[in-house]
């Protein structure tokens, strides 16, 4: 976990963003504005974060990294996973994806941990969505009718030279025997029913189920939650907007 103290921090253009000074115990992620659906190259010169153990926050079998960055109209993530062996037995939408390999991503627009919304995405670029209602005193919610309409995904195997440079980015070789996936994610901020502007703060957790050849399961996230559960909203970063 990351303790930050800071009053400011510089866009893109160097200007500094006056922030309340405040100490906190989940990380904060800088999530850049770019003026177009992200390159290759864009996502080079992208804030890297690496999954770890979500009960424990120790590093993992595999090496799984997350970039976040933002256009006026969409989210855009890129998850870079490691994987040695896939177990993705699922082929429809909603379909209950967390119970075989998955990265996924809960986002609190609000940060208030009412209301959230849930992302599964498989290696075979099957979507799980949902709107979460957490509210005080009542069983959670989960409304699985809801959709994410304008949510567009891909799932790519690297090939090495790109994953290399996609190890690269975190001073990590990835494991020889395993390859290397790419998650593409573009979530309209339609769907979300806001749009941030320079400065907006949301809370986000990423995680990552995975699966080996001995049926064991692995449980990873960006903020450990201290359990194996990933519905924990105090545990969820903050995403903070800049230009």
């Amino acid at each position: 976990m990351i303790v930050l103290e800071y009053r400011s921090v510089p866009n893109e253009f160097g200007n500094m963003i006056e922030i309340a000074a405040s100490t906190s115990t989940v990380p904060v992620y800088f999530c850049r504005h770019v003026h177009h659906v992200p390159t290759d190259n864009d996502w080079q010169e992208m804030q890297v974060v690496k999954l770890v153990d979500v009960a424990t926050g120790e590093k993992p079998r595999l090496q799984t990294t997350v970039q976040v960055c933002w256009t006026d109209t969409a989210l855009h993530m890129r998850f870079v996973c490691e994987d040695d062996y896939i177990h993705s037995p699922y082929n429809n939408r909603d379909d209950l994806l967390f119970h075989a390999d998955v990265v996924e991503w809960f986002i609190d627009v609000d940060g208030k941990g009412l209301q959230y919304y849930e992302f599964n995405l498989s290696p075979n670029n099957v979507v799980f969505d949902a709107l979460i209602l957490n509210g005080p005193d009542k069983p959670r919610e989960y409304l699985l009718e809801w959709n994410a309409d304008g949510l567009r995904t891909s799932v790519t195997k690297l090939e090495p030279s790109e994953h290399e440079r996609s190890a690269a980015q975190t001073q990590k070789p990835m494991h020889e025997q395993s390859h290397v996936y790419s998650y593409i994610i573009e979530l309209p901020f339609t769907d979300l029913n806001t749009t941030p502007q320079d400065g907006s703060e949301w809370r986000i957790n990423c995680y990552r189920i995975d699966e080996d050849t001995s049926k064991e399961r692995s449980y990873w996230a960006w903020s450990p939650t201290g359990e194996i559960n990933f519905h924990v909203p105090e545990r969820f970063g903050r995403l903070l907007f800049i230009r």
